[in-house]
């Protein structure tokens, strides 16, 4: 995933931002060195390629291409167009793109960042709620529920990175069947042993009387 985008997006420049706020869109949008909302970000260049990191089907921020449209069951949502909050790098062109995943293989990103030519790199990462006062909760780490934070600069808060793995209840379910299997097969086998020696139980008795006649 990451390679694919690297492709489309090195040696482009950013055309348009677009934020998505679902629960709270009438709160803030934009601090002091950050942004902060929590349904999706959409990023287009200028070449008409899109990525976005946005809540999908499986209830989690998922990094994908292709402008982001939310699904009809969020609605309603507000829609933001950003792009004046990036215009230090609107005129830059991109150099580099790294993501740090939570879990790579279901498209969860915990941060993603991009490297310009001309100007300070900006970073997206997945986070919890900001505090009471609107302040980052630290360290700044993804979470079960977690928001979109956009930093313009190179100092990014405290952070702790995180790796998501699959529910314990998957893994003991497939020991579970491991050992079921395993039971299956063992009283397979018994049963096969038992019958064998029967088997041959019987055949020594015909065998006896045969030759007693």
């Amino acid at each position: 995933m990451e390679e694919d985008i690297k492709q489309q997006i090195i040696g482009q420049q950013i055309k348009k931002v677009t934020y998505f706020e679902l629960n709270e869109s009438e709160q803030a949008f934009y601090f002091d060195r950050f942004d902060n909302f929590d349904l999706g970000i959409d990023i287009e260049f200028t070449n008409g390629f899109h990525i976005h990191i946005a809540w999908k089907d499986n209830d989690n921020h998922e990094i994908g291409t292709g402008k982001y449209i939310p699904l009809e069951r969020l609605k309603p949502y507000k829609e933001v167009d950003a792009t004046k909050r990036w215009s230090s790098c609107l005129n830059s062109i991109i150099q580099n793109f790294e993501v740090i995943y939570v879990n790579e293989e279901w498209k969860i990103p915990a941060q993603c960042t991009f490297s310009f030519d001309k100007s300070e790199n900006i970073s997206i990462l997945l986070g919890g709620e900001l505090n009471q006062d609107n302040s980052l909760p630290l360290p700044l780490r993804y979470e079960e529920i977690s928001e979109i934070y956009v930093f313009h600069d190179r100092n990014l808060p405290e952070t702790e990175l995180v790796e998501l793995f699959p529910p314990d209840y998957l893994e003991n379910e497939g020991s579970n069947d491991s050992s079921e299997t395993l039971h299956n097969k063992k009283g397979c086998s018994s049963r096969l042993i038992a019958g064998t020696i029967l088997f041959i139980i019987l055949l020594i008795i015909l065998i006896k009387l045969g030759v007693d006649r």
